[in-house]
């Protein structure tokens, strides 16, 4: 079966998501850490003002242990009169009708699936999900052949390569015998000749 959803509330923040174009709690908290900046804005101005106004006559001390108690009561007041205002938000604005379909959920609900279907869904999606896993399986078997591949190949330029080397080195030797070899018999010859001519005489 298709995993479901346990939690209703996810499922009508992203049905709200869907209506409105946006999640009406992330805009009621943003409008309400908006308050709450202004407001702490607002009596640091304040407690500011006094120090100034009234110096010498009120210490720091004493005006900062006030603003703590009148703004504790301030967001107090805040709390209470925005949780009334999100309510009403909730119940008059951001409401959305149980008779209301979105366009992209209208076919669900003009063609719904049977129970088999969704098996049958289901088996699909996991047949598919297991030809993926084989896929990537494979493709990483064939890339780990590619590097055995690739290790192979650089051995067999380097006994290529040796070959060649000594390939030269031997030719080398081969012609460097040769010339030695004329130049015995050469040698021999005129050994010869020098035999004959000491004969003859």
């Amino acid at each position: 079966m298709a995993e479901q959803v346990d939690d209703p509330l996810c499922v009508d923040d992203a049905y709200a998501v869907q209506f409105f174009g946006f999640l009406p709690q992330s805009l009621l908290n943003g409008i309400y850490n908006g308050f709450w900046e202004y407001l702490q804005e607002a009596m640091a101005a304040l407690n500011e003002s006094i120090l100034i106004t009234f110096k010498g006559t009120v210490s720091e001390t004493e005006l900062q242990e006030v603003s703590h108690k009148r703004g504790k009561i301030a967001i107090d007041r805040l709390d209470r009169k925005f949780d009334k205002a999100e309510n009403y938000l909730f119940k008059n604005v951001f409401s959305i009708p149980d008779h209301l379909v979105l366009p992209s959920d209208r076919p669900q609900v003009d063609n719904p699936c049977t129970e088999e279907e969704m098996i049958m869904l289901d088996d699909d999606i996991k047949h598919v999900l297991d030809r993926i896993v084989a896929v990537k399986y494979a493709n990483a078997q064939l890339q780990d052949r590619l590097v055995e591949m690739q290790s192979l190949t650089k051995q067999l330029d380097s006994t290529l390569h040796s070959i060649e080397k000594m390939h030269t080195d031997v030719a080398a030797q081969s012609h460097e015998m040769r010339q030695t070899v004329n130049s015995y018999q050469h040698v021999t010859t005129l050994l010869d000749r020098c035999r004959l001519d000491s004969t003859s005489s």
